[in-house]
């Protein structure tokens, strides 16, 4: 599995096109969240029309992917993580203790959050459309090319006055399926609703947390 850096000028992420052993499992733990239909759309800032639990059983994803993609964020951000509110002065340990499903349909839309924890990632398993076909939306007309977000996912970045200075959008197609993107909790970031395409965007998100052991 081929781990990228991603380091602006800020505050960067990690990201990776997870292997086919990564894939079938996670498309296994979603048929078994579906099975028991635990709604995550109550502690979610989308309007999305189905969030529902998974369950990483026995940590497999945590110890398969999700730790290596974290010492990847470490060992670049100079051995440091990118929280200034956990205490790591004393013994802990980083664990996954949210993670959810989201099936994203035409119109719907997830408007500029955080997250909780320390880390959170997001995992595109299914993206229906592409961002070129959105561009040419009849209603986007007249817009700029640059300012054309229909169906993406962008990252926002602050100034020191907290004023949106730039985005770093993420343009959505298929080739994009099956990368995963793993970024300090805290990054605002959101996705914008897509049109004329009736099958659901399918992604997975997860917040990393910190816990002290003995």
């Amino acid at each position: 599995m081929e781990i990228n850096i991603a380091s602006p000028n800020n505050v960067g992420w990690v990201q990776s096109k997870l292997d086919k052993i990564h894939i079938d499992y996670l498309w296994k733990i979603i048929e078994e969240g579906k099975k028991k239909n635990l709604s995550f759309k109550g502690e979610l800032a989308g309007h999305v029309s189905n969030s529902f639990e998974i369950t990483d059983t026995d940590d497999w994803f945590f110890k398969n992917v999700l730790h290596q993609l974290i010492t990847a964020f470490y060992n670049s951000s100079g051995n440091a993580h990118p929280s200034n509110k956990s205490d790591f002065r004393n013994n802990y340990i980083i664990r996954l203790e949210k993670f959810w499903a989201n099936y994203q349909y035409k119109h719907e839309f997830n408007p500029p959050h955080n997250h909780s924890g320390i880390y959170a990632f997001v995992i595109w398993m299914k993206i229906p459309y592409t961002s070129e076909d959105q561009k040419k939306l009849k209603f986007l007309d007249g817009v700029k090319d640059t300012a054309k977000r229909a169906g993406e996912f962008e990252f926002l970045y602050t100034n020191l006055l907290g004023d949106i200075a730039s985005t770093i959008p993420y343009p959505m197609n298929p080739e994009l399926e099956g990368t995963i993107v793993l970024f300090p909790a805290q990054f605002m970031h959101c996705v914008y609703p897509f049109y004329n395409c009736d099958e659901p965007r399918i992604s997975l998100s997860g917040n990393l947390m910190v816990s002290h052991t003995v």
